[in-house]
């Protein structure tokens, strides 16, 4: 089962793509896939409302231009830095519905 995450280049354009699903199915096509968009080794960081967010591992050494639209969008707790280059944000579903059924988010 895939699930829908969201690319942002640099220059602040979005795309919708099917991501393949993080379950242990189908997570080498999902690192692929992630490691083919954001062109290498990648992190993951938390992003505003149960938001994952994808960037290049490198990017900064690296000299990739900023991309402030995924930057934006990350967590308070990293403020004070930014994201580069091309970015995958995912929204982590099965968190919300963890939350959702506790009673709202917070």
């Amino acid at each position: 089962m895939s699930e829908i995450a969201t690319v942002i280049t640099p220059d602040g354009k979005t795309t919708k793509i099917e991501l393949p699903a993080n379950n242990k199915k189908e997570s080498k096509q999902r690192c692929e896939k992630l490691w083919e968009i954001v062109g290498g080794y990648f992190d993951a960081v938390p992003g505003k409302g149960f938001r994952t967010i994808y960037c290049h591992d490198e990017g900064k050494l690296k000299g990739l231009p900023v991309n402030q639209a995924a930057t934006d969008l990350l967590h308070p707790d990293y403020a004070g830095t930014f994201l580069v280059g091309t970015v995958v944000v995912v929204q982590e579903m099965n968190i919300l519905k963890r939350v959702k059924m506790k009673g709202g988010e917070k």
